[in-house]
C-alpha cells in the first residue's frame, strides 16, 4: 500500500510547483522521441520489432515488469536478483552495489524501499520501477536536477527543493555544486525521507492518465540542457 506524504511534510508552493511541472510534461511530451535518444541496453531474450528509443525504454520495462511477475509467481528469489542485477547494472550502468545491496533491493517490500531512506535510490527505484510501472519511476540525479531546475526556468526560482543526487555525467558534475547554492530555505526542502513520494505523487499528477514513464523519460533527458541554460544564464560575461 503506498503512503503519501502528509500535507505537512510538503513544503510551501507545492501547488505551484505541481503546475509547472505539469506544464513543463505537457509541453515536452510531443518532443519525447526526439530528446530521448539514448542507446539502451537490449537482454538477448528481448525481442524489438524497432520504434524510437522512448518507445524501446518502455518497451523493456513491460518486458522485465513480466519477468519480475513470473518470478514472484515461482516464488524464486535468485531470479529475482538476478532480474534486479541486470536492471540495476547492465540497463542503469551502476556497477557499485554488492551483491548484498542488490539482493534486499530485490526482496524488499515496495513500502521498504519507497519510505526509507533515500541513500541508493538510483539503483532501488529502478527495481521499483520494473516491479509495477504504474506506480513507480527512476529517481535519479538527472531527474532530480531537473525537477529544480525546470522552476527556474518556469517561475524564476525554486520554490520545492528535491535532494540532489551525485552523477557521472560531466555538464551536471559540473554545474550542480553552483547550482545548489540557489537552495531555498529549510521549509522549501523536500526532506530525503519523502523526497521519493513527493516525486512520484508530483510525476504521477504531471502525467495524469499516463504512465510515469513519459514524465521520468523526460526529465531524465533534458537534465543537461537544463543545466547549460541555467550555467548560461549565471556565468559572468568575460570582459
Amino acid at each position: 500500500m503506498k503512503h503519501s506524504p502528509s500535507t505537512n511534510e510538503l513544503p510551501p508552493g507545492w501547488g505551484t510547483f505541481l503546475t509547472a511541472l505539469k506544464t513543463f510534461v505537457d509541453d515536452m511530451r510531443p518532443k519525447i522521441d526526439e530528446i530521448y535518444d539514448y542507446k539502451i541496453f537490449t537482454p538477448d531474450d528481448f525481442e524489438w520489432g524497432g520504434g524510437t528509443q522512448a518507445q524501446k525504454n518502455v518497451a523493456l520495462r513491460k518486458h522485465y515488469n513480466l519477468k519480475w511477475l513470473a518470478a514472484s509467481e515461482r516464488g524464486c528469489l535468485a531470479s529475482k536478483e538476478a532480474i534486479a542485477r541486470q536492471y540495476i547494472v547492465d540497463f542503469g550502468g551502476i556497477r557499485k552495489n554488492s551483491g548484498e545491496k542488490i539482493s534486499h533491493y530485490a526482496n524488499a517490500p515496495d513500502e521498504e524501499l519507497a519510505d526509507g531512506k533515500l541513500a541508493g535510490v538510483a539503483s532501488w527505484s529502478k527495481v521499483l520501477s520494473i516491479r509495477n510501472p504504474a506506480a513507480y519511476a527512476i529517481y535519479d540525479a538527472r531527474v532530480a536536477f531537473s525537477l529544480n531546475a525546470l522552476q527556474v526556468q518556469r517561475l524564476g526560482h525554486v520554490g520545492v527543493w528535491f535532494p540532489l543526487l551525485s552523477t557521472q555525467n560531466a555538464t551536471l558534475k559540473r554545474v550542480q555544486r553552483p547550482f545548489a547554492n540557489i537552495k531555498p530555505k529549510l521549509e522549501h526542502r523536500i526532506k530525503s525521507r519523502v523526497a521519493y513520494r513527493c516525486y512520484m505523487e508530483a510525476l504521477i499528477h504531471a502525467v495524469g492518465n499516463g504512465l510515469p514513464d513519459d514524465g521520468e523519460m523526460i526529465l531524465f533527458a533534458v537534465a543537461p540542457k537544463l543545466a547549460r541554460d541555467w550555467e548560461s544564464a549565471n556565468t559572468p560575461a568575460k570582459e
